[in-house]
């Protein structure tokens, strides 16, 4: 379901992402090894938006800087 997301973000021009499989796999590990490193004294709100902010910024189109 992820890679499908990723895929469709790919095809509408939204995320650029050269191995899609690849960040399928990464972004469950990724959260999975966050929620493991305790986070009982972190709010449970920042940790989700911190994590689609950092999946999301490694994966979408930036602006061209001229």
């Amino acid at each position: 379901m992820i890679e499908s997301i990723i895929r469709q973000g790919i095809a509408l021009g939204i995320f650029i992402d050269s191995h899609p499989e690849f960040t399928a796999r990464y972004i469950p590990g990724f959260i999975r090894s966050v929620l493991l490193e305790g986070t009982e004294t972190v709010d449970r709100e920042v940790l989700i938006d911190h994590i689609l902010n950092f999946v999301k910024a490694a994966i979408t189109v930036k602006e061209k800087v001229c």
